[in-house]
């Protein structure tokens, strides 16, 4: 009863779970159109052959993003480049899986050729499905990779502070002690401490440090600080709401960053991102540039 449970309150096994069931729901579609070549049989045994590959699909590309995210590769790309560029990864490990099924069912046979056109097949099939996913899941790219990200299961694991802590209720004066780490200003810290933003008193001591920036990651808020991150379920509203007092300013629906964690911004085409102090590099859309940078030339011409 356990795991059942835990299956259903982890985000990431939720995701995976709500694929399967749309491998299933989208088999009979893929059996009808017949991809690959898989036209001839009955239509149950394609049923079932297009259930397999999706729900393999799905969870191979939920691997290769876990994996990428953990190891941190792709983190200055775009979120819907850096997308494409894990399809292309996950489709070389599925063919694999596809390879061998397919040689079961129709009698496929790999030769250079037509191992080359079946992973152009794979990345187009498994993008169309994953856009699917995407659509039904209602997420978008600058929300959050299908997979949850850089700790995220162990960090959901741990105490519910994380999820959602309660405010505390206000101590006597004449009795409660002042608390310890206002009173000691962290090393390198400009302000005198990290508590003082009611945001950071939500996460783990070990990552409480001048905020960097907020990042939202499906309905959680990875918090960014020169000390690490993350996640606390919140809004991005009430994220930005609890940042204060440290100035800052949204830069897009799914981003907030510090002032003083802005190094500079970078500009290709219409595409605009901000560089962070921790190394970051954050995505600025159309609506919030303009703010971005007269905020930049402001600070650039105030006297040192």
């Amino acid at each position: 009863m356990r795991e059942f449970a835990n299956l259903h309150t982890n985000p990431w096994r939720r995701h995976r779970l709500a694929e399967v069931s749309l491998a299933f729901a989208l088999s009979p579609a893929f059996a009808w159109i017949g991809p690959f070549d898989v036209t001839e049989q009955v239509f149950l045994a394609r049923v079932g052959y297009w259930t397999g590959m999706l729900a393999s699909w799905f969870l191979m590309l939920a691997l290769v993003e876990r994996i990428a995210d953990l190891r941190g590769v792709g983190r200055s790309l775009a979120p819907a480049p850096r997308w494409l560029a894990l399809v292309g990864v996950a489709a070389v490990p599925m063919m694999l899986i596809v390879g061998p099924a397919t040689h079961v069912l129709t009698g496929w046979w790999p030769h250079p050729h037509k191992i080359l056109a079946l992973y152009f097949q794979i990345v187009l099939i498994g993008a169309g499905a994953s856009m699917i996913a995407r659509a039904a899941f209602g997420l978008s790219f600058a929300a959050t990779p299908m997979g949850e990200p850089r700790q995220a299961q162990h960090e959901l694991r741990q105490s519910p502070e994380l999820r959602q802590r309660p405010e505390p209720r206000p101590p006597s004066p004449s009795t409660a002690p002042p608390p310890p780490d206002t009173e000691r200003p962290m090393p390198g810290d400009a302000e005198p401490s990290p508590l003082a933003s009611a945001l950071l008193a939500r996460l783990p001591p070990a990552t409480r440090g001048p905020m960097v920036a907020v990042e939202m990651e499906d309905h959680y808020a990875r918090i960014h600080t020169d000390r690490g991150s993350a996640l606390v379920l919140l809004r991005l509203t009430d994220a930005i709401a609890e940042c204060a007092p440290t100035p800052g300013r949204q830069i897009h629906r799914s981003w907030w960053v510090a002032d003083a964690a802005i190094l500079g911004l970078e500009r290709t085409g219409r595409a605009a991102r901000v560089r962070l102090t921790n190394g970051l590099s954050a995505p600025v859309s159309q609506r919030y540039l303009r703010d971005v940078e007269l905020f930049l030339a402001e600070r650039d011409a105030a006297p040192l």
